[in-house]
């Protein structure tokens, strides 16, 4: 074999060899290309969900501080010196008293991206561990909201002793009977029962209060760094 076949065959394989590292090339760079894509719509879907949550964390916020303050009223009204005959517990200081609220966000494009294994594609180390944590966050602020749900519960059978007339007046559809009978206001008051669970929810409030912060503030730490993927155009 000559020299000149020899660079000819040398040059053809280098050229086949070229071709198939290249062809391997545009493959692994379409297949990230759509990864990326996946990862950007990943982050876009998860940046609309965790907006709307915001808004309902505001919202629950809200709830919660106005049941404190419900609460702290109640326990004015309740204190031996101070009651007055005649007293009456206003309307929406009671509903707040016997109702509860929880936080309920959206969690569908989180539970999907690990459930998918996709919230590994989420290049940004701190976003996906800030994400990864998430649900166990707000399943913590949920738990103390079902502590105060239970206090509310327990309440609505001292108030129905007293306030027979409050599923009539009020509409309130999971009550146990309806009824005609005469409020007794000055009786609720001046059962101990009832300035014990208002100290008792006033507590309680706080503590679901404490633990909301910790989520807001984690939730305006993701929307950040999000944001921060998202680029200045947004998704």
């Amino acid at each position: 074999m000559s020299d000149r076949t020899a660079r000819g065959l040398f040059l053809e394989a280098v050229l086949i060899v070229g071709s198939i590292l290249l062809a391997f090339a545009i493959d692994a760079w379409w297949e990230d290309q759509e990864l990326r894509q996946i990862e950007r719509d990943l982050l876009a879907g998860l940046h609309a969900d965790f907006l709307i949550n915001r808004d309902r964390l505001a919202n629950a916020r809200e709830v919660h501080e106005a049941d404190r303050a419900a609460a702290m009223s109640l326990q004015e009204l309740t204190r031996p010196g101070e009651r007055q005959p005649g007293v009456t517990i206003p309307p929406a200081m009671l509903i707040e008293m016997i109702t509860w609220r929880s936080y309920d966000p959206l969690l569908g494009t989180l539970n999907s991206a690990i459930a998918s294994g996709n919230l590994r594609l989420i290049q940004n180390s701190e976003l996906r561990s800030a994400l990864a944590g998430w649900i166990d966050l707000v399943e913590d602020l949920n738990e103390e909201e079902l502590i105060d749900r239970d206090h509310a519960e327990r309440f609505q059978w001292i108030v129905y002793d007293y306030i027979p007339m409050l599923t009539v007046q009020y509409d309130l559809g999971y009550a146990p009977r309806p009824s005609t009978g005469a409020p007794d206001w000055e009786g609720l008051l001046a059962n101990p029962l009832t300035e014990n669970f208002a100290v008792g929810r006033t507590v309680m409030i706080f503590n679901t209060l404490n633990e909301l912060d910790g989520v807001e503030a984690e939730l305006n730490r993701i929307l950040g760094l999000l944001e921060q993927e998202l680029g200045p155009n947004g998704p």
